[in-house]
C-alpha cells in the first residue's frame, strides 16, 4: 500500500529523513519511534503531501506522491485522517459538530454528515458524548473525538502524531487499543511516539529514527 523508496525530505537544514525506506501494507498498525527531530513528523507529513521530497520514490495505492499536483494531493489527503496530540478541536461547537466537520467540507448531504458521524461515534463508543462541548471532556475525551473525526472520512490510513503525547498512562494504552482495533477493520494506521514503554510489548511494526535515519534494531 505505501512504499517509501530511498526517500530525502527536509524543509529546515538537516531537519527531516534522508534515504529513508520503508514498506507498509494495508491495515498494518506502525510505530515510529525515537527522540524530537528524529524525523517521525517528517515521515507522516510526506505521506500527507505536506512537504517537499527532494529525493526519492513515494507511492501510495499505487501513486507516486513526489509526481502528483497540488489538486491531485488534496484529492489523496481525503483518504487520510490525521490526530494531532494536541486534539485541535474547535470548543465553541459540540462533539458532534467537530466530528462532522470534514464531511461539511466536503459537502456532504445532511442525511449523509448524520450517518457517518454517528457510525463514527459508535464505533469509537463515544455516543454519549456527541451534544457536549471539548472544554467538558477529559484529555482522554478529546483525543477519542479527535479520532473520531479522521474516521469520519472513512479514510484508508490514520496518520497520529504524538497522540498520546499529552494524556496520562491510562489513557495512553485506550487510545493504542483504539487504532489497533481499527487496524483489523482494515485501515493502515502510521503512529509516532516517544514513549517505548507504552509499545514495548507490541506485536505491531516498529520503525526506530534518529536524526532522519532509520535504525536497524
Amino acid at each position: 500500500m505505501v512504499h517509501f523508496n530511498k526517500i530525502t525530505a527536509t524543509y529546515f537544514p538537516n531537519i527531516g529523513i534522508d534515504d529513508f525506506s520503508l514498506r507498509i501494507n494495508k491495515g498494518e498498525m506502525v510505530f515510529l519511534v525515537g527522540p524530537s527531530g528524529a524525523g517521525k513528523s517528517t515521515v507522516l507529513k510526506c505521506l500527507y503531501g505536506d512537504v517537499n521530497i527532494q529525493k526519492g520514490v513515494l507511492s501510495l495505492e499505487g501513486s507516486d506522491i513526489t509526481k502528483l499536483s497540488i489538486k491531485q494531493i488534496q484529492k489523496l489527503r481525503r483518504k487520510i485522517g490525521i490526530v494531532f496530540q494536541d486534539y485541535r478541536l474547535i470548543n465553541e461547537r459540540t462533539v458532534f459538530d467537530n466530528i462532522s466537520l470534514p464531511l461539511r467540507i466536503e459537502k456532504k448531504s445532511s442525511s449523509q454528515i448524520k450517518l457517518r458521524t454517528n457510525e463514527a461515534l459508535y464505533e469509537i463508543g463515544i455516543e454519549h458524548l456527541a451534544k457536549r462541548f471539548p472544554n467538558e471532556l477529559s484529555s482522554g475525551e478529546q483525543q477519542r473525538v479527535s479520532i473520531c473525526r479522521a474516521l469520519v472520512k472513512k479514510p484508508v490510513m490514520i496518520l497520529a502524531d504524538e497522540p498520546t503525547g499529552n494524556l496520562d498512562p491510562e489513557a495512553s494504552i485506550e487510545i493504542v487499543k483504539i487504532f489497533e482495533r481499527l487496524s483489523e477493520l482494515g485501515i493502515t494506521i502510521v503512529m509516532s511516539t516517544h514513549n517505548h514503554s507504552l509499545i514495548q510489548n507490541t506485536k505491531h511494526t516498529i520503525v526506530n529514527l534518529h536524526l532522519g535515519t532509520r535504525v536497524l534494531s
